[in-house]
């Protein structure tokens, strides 16, 4: 009876939505300082540019392309796209969809999701100050329209080219937000003066088979976080032993 009414109440969401985005589904909730402590590590190492290169082989290596990735400015952005059709949701809609003369419930499903992440590195000097950046608001500004690109580009193959727009536009939006918000915690951090400060955050934007944002989450699942680190970790062991 509960998995019913959960169902009735799906249903009658995305028939109320089918034909708009909810603003609710591209904005992010505020962080808590829990999830900040939980995607910030320091690594006892001065060598900013070995920690970037470490992360993009990480990042790599878990199936990510790299959207923008600059030693220069400390930050790398890199997206994956994965199916995000449940089978049963499918059957269910295509079913209530055929007796309802609205096939639109179908295309309302679950289709693919897009997996991203924006990673900032910044160094601690020995005066316990964060010595000046580059990555400026300006900077940002063009990282975002880089991002914008490569997400544009990789989104042709599957939607048209307006919602393509508009899912690179906000996506390279919310990069930029993250992007600006990781520099901030970084900026606050002044323990450990020498070693380097990495701020890791992953969102997930799931669309359905309009091409719609069905909705739109940052992941704070520890597991995740946990496993990137130990990685990280284990890159920059191996690339600092030549092993």
């Amino acid at each position: 009876m509960l998995r019913i009414t959960s169902l009735l109440m799906f249903l009658f969401l995305i028939t109320g939505c089918v034909a708009s985005v909810p603003k609710e589904a591209l904005q992010l909730p505020p962080e808590s300082m829990a999830n900040r402590q939980l995607q910030t590590r320091r690594y006892e190492t001065g060598n900013e540019g070995a920690v970037l290169i470490a992360a993009n082989a990480v990042l790599l290596d878990l199936g990510f392309n790299l959207d923008e990735s600059s030693v220069e400015l400390g930050v790398v952005v890199g997206s994956k796209t994965r199916d995000a059709s449940d089978s049963g949701q499918l059957i269910m809609l295509a079913i209530l969809g055929g007796l309802g003369q609205n096939p639109s419930l179908v295309n309302a499903a679950d289709d693919i999701q897009i997996v991203k992440v924006s990673l900032v590195v910044r160094q601690l000097d020995q005066d316990e100050n964060i010595p000046d950046t580059d990555l400026t608001l300006e900077r940002i500004k063009e990282v975002q329209g880089r991002v914008h690109d490569a997400l544009y580009e990789g989104l042709l193959e599957s939607f048209p080219k307006d919602t393509c727009e508009k899912v690179a536009s906000k996506i390279a939006e919310n990069t930029a937000d993250t992007l600006a918000n990781d520099l901030d915690t970084l900026l606050s951090v002044k323990e450990s003066p020498g070693n380097t400060a990495v701020r890791v955050t992953f969102q997930r934007v799931i669309f359905n088979q309009l091409g719609q944002v069905n909705s739109q989450h940052q992941i704070n699942d520890p597991a995740v976080y946990q496993e990137f680190f130990e990685k990280l970790s284990k890159s920059l062991f191996l690339e600092a032993n030549q092993i």
